[in-house]
């Protein structure tokens, strides 16, 4: 049987969702990423759960998986959303350094799967805020009595260099906390049942303790935890980090569970 895919990259458009404008836009069937930017005065939370809601009704529709960021400027949802610093910590902090101040960031983060959906709201001088929009909340599944919370998803397009699946169709990866230390075997697990439960074939999954998910397609820096101080580079490159995947032959895969610096770090 043919699958037909469509994907659709859209840079500086406006939005349906009364006017905020598009930065990034990454679609296929199953799978919507959106990043929005409205300007500041508008970023009030009546306005970022009407956002939310219209993306789900106008966007998502029957899609296994749509997510939304919104902040209020682009260079922030640039670095936010399309940074990578490869693994190096001290790269990490030069674009950490170009955000805005934690206490007055503005930003939000909306996302949808087939089981329910959930936004993290962030205002300026107040504490971050978690809201159960449809269905279950972030902790998506439970495994061995261990909550699976995702933090923070996003989407890769499939390569014709992997063989398997449809090339060009776009594939969940997800940033996961989980409440109880990591042992080998918990994420090769998890990464199964999270695949199940999202409805995918295939999963990239990164586990970690805390939110320190410095690098590769995690933003720069989370705004949705409570006020902390960043990792230590010896703390960050020392806690156990797995990362996942469901491969071709439906087995999960993973690397881990220590960091290690890149070779260009040093």
């Amino acid at each position: 049987m043919n699958s037909t895919i469509i994907i659709t990259a859209v840079m500086l458009t406006f939005s349906p969702l009364h006017g905020s404008q598009v930065v990034s836009d990454l679609t296929d069937e199953r799978t919507i990423i959106e990043t929005l930017v409205v300007p500041p005065h508008e970023f009030s939370r009546d306005r970022i759960f009407e956002l939310a809601n219209s993306f789900k009704r106008l966007k998502v529709g029957k899609r296994q998986l749509g997510v939304l960021s919104i902040f209020t400027d682009r260079s922030t949802a640039a670095v936010e959303t399309g940074v990578s610093c490869e693994g190096n910590y001290k790269q990490w902090q030069v674009y950490r350094q170009q955000l805005p101040m934690a206490d007055s960031l503005r930003a939000a983060d909306v996302i949808f799967t087939r089981n329910g959906g959930w936004i993290r709201l962030k205002l300026p001088h107040q504490n971050p805020e978690l809201r159960v929009l449809d269905g279950r909340d972030p902790e998506v599944v439970t495994i061995d009595g261990i909550a699976v919370e995702i933090m923070a998803a996003t989407a890769r397009k499939q390569s014709r260099f992997e063989g398997c699946g449809v090339v060009g169709s776009l594939e969940p990866v997800l940033q996961v906390r989980v409440s109880a230390d990591l042992k080998s075997a918990f994420p090769l697990k998890a990464t199964m049942e999270l695949a199940k439960a999202l409805g995918y074939q295939r999963v990239w999954v990164s586990f970690r303790r805390d939110p320190w998910f410095l690098c590769g397609r995690f933003g720069i820096m989370y705004p949705f935890s409570s006020p902390e101080l960043p990792l230590s580079e010896e703390a960050y490159y020392g806690a156990p980090q797995y990362t996942c995947m469901v491969s071709c032959s439906g087995a999960a895969v993973c690397s881990g569970p220590m960091l290690r610096p890149s070779s260009n770090g040093k």
